[in-house]
């Protein structure tokens, strides 16, 4: 077997054991967020807005955001300078 064949058999066999780890710890975050939510669906005045729901974890979502301005922004000087 070669070193690259061996990297790769590795690389494949980490991933694997991660999946089935990651399978191990969904039960008890899954069933506290599901409780969340149906408390507030069943108050009658709820206020569900998913999307402007602030998470602890939002560091990939704060970068992809600036990503997308920075992009907008690349762009509306191309098609204003096209104009």
């Amino acid at each position: 077997m070669s070193k690259r064949s061996k990297v790769v058999l590795i690389i494949i066999i980490s991933i694997v054991l991660l999946t089935l780890f990651s399978f191990l710890n969904v039960e008890g975050n899954e069933t506290d967020n599901l409780q969340e939510w149906e408390e507030e669906i069943v108050l009658p005045d709820n206020q569900l807005d998913p999307l402007n729901e602030k998470v602890n974890n939002t560091f990939i979502i704060d970068v992809a955001i600036k990503i997308e301005s920075t992009i907008n922004k690349i762009f509306d000087l191309i098609f204003g300078f096209l104009k």
